[in-house]
């Protein structure tokens, strides 16, 4: 890719990025406001000893620690707040993209990558996760990052991606993996084989120190998610859906009808690139085995995402005439941006924009009982005590006194209590209230999002 060719890109993708985002000023929601934001902020008021046995297990929760030290060092630049969090999300989000676009021009040709970045960055969940501080978008710039360089040849750095990879987040590991074992499928590859598999050792190197800090390899949470009991094929239905759901559906139909009308050009491309083809299939491959397995949450596949848009965008552009794939293309890219904000689920919505009716809604509440004033002491339950405790979150400006009512079976005298609509806490919040005495005093909504303040 010349110089010229890459500058495009980047401004390109910059601009489509920045109007696709969430403002960087929201407040950190879910896990990214529960788990990531805080372990940043405690790594910051800790001298960065992200070590375990040092690092709080209930924040790193056993994970490898660079995502949250990256975090960390964008508080210390620009403060701790939402943020200096969104613009490091911002930055990987527009990382991922430039390489899906390399990636898929260096395979199948310019169309190719720039149907695939587009394909991605049209994607509810992609918007989303680039709307928050969570290690998926991270995990997914170094993938591409990774299979890029050994598409290029580069093994070493490769290598050095995938070592920055599964420091983000352990489960990035298949990434080197999928690549050594392309790599193993040649004889005279085996050196470079092994080059590839310098993230593993690295891994197991991380692990071996937490099992000796903390007694454990993997914290007994996430093993007991490993051996929960469920339907491994419902699952993994339920995984392969969420990679293709949004409108990429039709891409796919339509890549696979074109696949087989232009097969001679697929088997070209397959004889040209099969090592980089071969590690794109095994890499989703593992994902697909481990998460019908492991529990499962549609950004914990994102990385598939720019693989899989990065074939779609191959098969799609093959050969001219590209109308036809192009136009699948258009109706996919529709389709998804239409679905940016579907949905009613507010437990998390974190697979697109409608969390932020929830932010909204809470944002105009806190808003008015800050300026009641006074010191009220609130019942109510997480994610709301997170959000009015710790004002760094970007929710208040000063924090509040609050009793988990989930956590607290006798909370004592309390002046107000908050109650979410959509949370299993509801109608009990609401028991409580009636019990106290307590009448509704205010109410925010936004769409399906609302939240309730009650007191006397």
């Amino acid at each position: 890719m010349t110089r010229r060719e890459l500058a495009v890109v980047a401004v390109v993708t910059f601009v489509v990025l920045a109007l696709a985002v969430a403002p960087l000023s929201t407040p950190y929601w879910w896990d990214d406001g529960a788990v990531y934001a805080p372990g940043a902020k405690w790594l910051l008021d800790h001298g960065f000893d992200a070590r375990p046995g040092v690092f709080p297990a209930d924040l790193s929760r056993g994970h490898t620690a660079l995502f949250y030290l990256i975090l960390a060092a964008s508080f210390r630049v620009l403060g701790a707040g939402p943020v200096a969090g969104h613009l490091v999300s911002f930055a990987f989000a527009w990382m991922a993209l430039v390489f899906t676009y390399a990636l898929g021009r260096d395979v199948f040709g310019r169309p190719a990558g720039a149907v695939g970045a587009a394909l991605l960055v049209a994607s509810p969940l992609f918007q989303a996760m680039a709307s928050q501080a969570l290690p998926e978008m991270a995990m997914t710039a170094l993938t591409v990052a990774s299979l890029h360089a050994f598409a290029r040849g580069r093994v070493v750095q490769s290598a050095a991606l995938g070592v920055a990879l599964v420091l983000v987040k352990e489960v990035g590991v298949a990434c080197p993996l999928a690549i050594a074992a392309a790599l193993a499928t040649r004889r005279s590859a085996r050196k470079e084989a092994a080059i590839a598999l310098v993230p593993v050792l690295v891994l197991g190197v991380f692990f071996a120190v937490q099992k000796h800090a903390e007694g454990w390899f993997v914290t007994p949470y996430h093993a007991g998610l490993f051996r929960e009991q469920h339907s491994l094929v419902l699952q993994l239905v339920q995984v392969v859906r969420s990679i293709f759901v949004d409108g990429r559906w039709i891409a796919l139909l339509a890549a696979a009808a074109l696949a087989i009308w232009r097969r001679a050009a697929l088997a070209r491309a397959w004889r040209e690139h099969r090592e980089t083809l071969l590690a794109l299939a095994l890499f989703a491959a593992m994902n697909l085995a481990f998460f019908s397995k492991m529990f499962f949450l549609e950004r914990y596949v994102l990385p598939v995402h720019a693989c899989a848009c990065v074939v779609l965008g191959g098969a799609l552009t093959l050969d001219p005439p590209r109308s036809p794939g192009l136009l699948a293309a258009a109706l996919s890219i529709a389709l998804a941006l239409s679905r940016r904000s579907a949905g009613t689920d507010m437990a998390s919505g974190e697979t697109t924009f409608r969390y932020l009716h929830a932010v909204h809604a809470h944002e105009a509440l806190f808003h008015r009982l800050e300026a009641a004033g006074g010191d009220p002491r609130i019942l109510t339950v997480w994610p709301v005590t997170d959000e009015l405790r710790q004002p760094f979150l970007g929710w208040v400006r000063r924090p509040f006194r609050c009793v988990d009512a989930d956590v607290t079976s006798s909370p004592g005298r309390v002046d107000r209590i908050i109650a979410v609509k959509g949370l299993g806490s509801f109608e009990r919040l609401h028991r409580e209230a009636r019990a106290r005495g307590f009448a509704l005093v205010d109410r925010s909504e936004e769409g399906p999002a609302t939240i309730e303040l009650w007191g006397p």
